[in-house]
């Protein structure tokens, strides 16, 4: 896992020894601007597709070996499916626990992640309103007070003669619009 908000890599060899790259863009800024992305050998898999379904039922379904059995050849194991993350030997190295366990809580991020509604159906954060769209939106209900209190509360250097004038002037804007 990466240290850029946890973006997911692993290599995959598949029961016939093919290699497969998968890879999880799950950086921070991918995240905020919706373009969190699963891809396999860089080719992006579309979100909520059957191809997905079935990278993700091969996931839930691989078989996590022993770390002796990580530093073979896949073609000695019995996997259906082998799953060795980038720096292998560092990471196993750096983990607590067992790495098959390490591995396995990998695996269950990733398919989380892919899983997620922020994956599968992200949009874009609310815009909290503008000081001026807050005042006019209390002016045109008649609440001229409230309007200067949150003009100054969003600008608490101003006194309270110049947050009415500035809430004035926003209402003449208003008005002449």
């Amino acid at each position: 896992m990466a240290l850029d908000g946890g973006s997911i890599f692993f290599e995959v060899v598949s029961p016939s020894d093919q290699p497969f790259t998968l890879y999880l863009e799950w950086s921070v800024d991918a995240q905020a601007t919706g373009k969190t992305q699963f891809s396999v050998d860089r080719k992006p898999i579309p979100k909520g597709s059957s191809e997905e379904a079935a990278w993700l039922t091969l996931l839930r379904n691989a078989a996590v070996p022993p770390k002796s059995s990580l530093l073979k050849p896949a073609s000695q194991t019995s996997a259906r499916i082998l799953l060795v993350p980038q720096g292998d030997a560092a990471y196993f190295e750096a983990m607590d626990r067992s790495p098959s366990e390490a591995l396995r809580v990998l695996i269950g991020l990733f398919i989380d992640r892919v899983t997620s509604h922020d994956y599968q159906d992200w949009t874009p954060p609310l815009q909290p309103p503008s000081t001026d769209e807050v005042v006019r939106a209390l002016l045109a209900e008649g609440r001229r007070i409230d309007a200067m209190r949150a003009y100054r509360h969003a600008h608490p250097n101003l006194s309270p003669t110049e947050a009415k004038l500035a809430v004035e002037w926003i209402a003449g804007q208003a008005n002449s619009a």
